[in-house]
């Protein structure tokens, strides 16, 4: 399992966030609006750029 639980601890940790934050959005009546659902893409990509930045200080 230790091979495999970077990726499942940062993927469960980006699922969070972007529930957390669509959930955010819908209560503020802003979910239909296009521009805040690119920010998306920059907790996606803050997440994979953590776990990479991770993997390679693990790896020797």
């Amino acid at each position: 399992m230790g091979h495999y639980s970077l990726p499942i601890r940062f993927g469960i940790a980006i699922g969070v966030c972007l529930i957390a934050y669509f959930l955010i959005l819908s209560l503020l009546g802003l979910h239909t609006n296009v521009f805040y659902s690119l920010f998306n893409g920059v907790i996606t990509g803050f997440g994979i750029y953590e776990a990479t930045k991770l993997y390679r200080l693990r790896s020797p």
